[in-house]
């Protein structure tokens, strides 16, 4: 991603290319912190699932809430983009 990034950005002959450089990670940053909120719901559900997590129920019920609204949320946008 790192090199694509580069090569795109300085491919662009205009002066302001170069934010890009700035807004590339900045864009990813953003992108990274979804993910991981995402990433440790699931492996906590995963965790309690198999007996290892205990904690009071609400953790548990609000980490699954997280861990199900990625997949939720992708397969509803993609359903209605390519649904006929």
């Amino acid at each position: 991603m790192f090199v694509v990034s580069t090569v795109m950005i300085l491919a662009d002959p205009s002066s302001a290319a170069a934010f890009g450089f700035i807004f590339v990670p900045l864009i990813a940053a953003a992108a990274a912190v979804p993910a991981a909120v995402w990433g440790a719901a699931a492996g906590h559900v995963v965790l309690h699932l198999q007996g290892r997590a205990t904690e009071p129920k609400i953790v548990f019920w609000s980490a699954l809430v997280a861990a199900l609204s990625l997949p939720a949320v992708l397969g509803y946008e993609l359903w209605s983009r390519f649904a006929p």
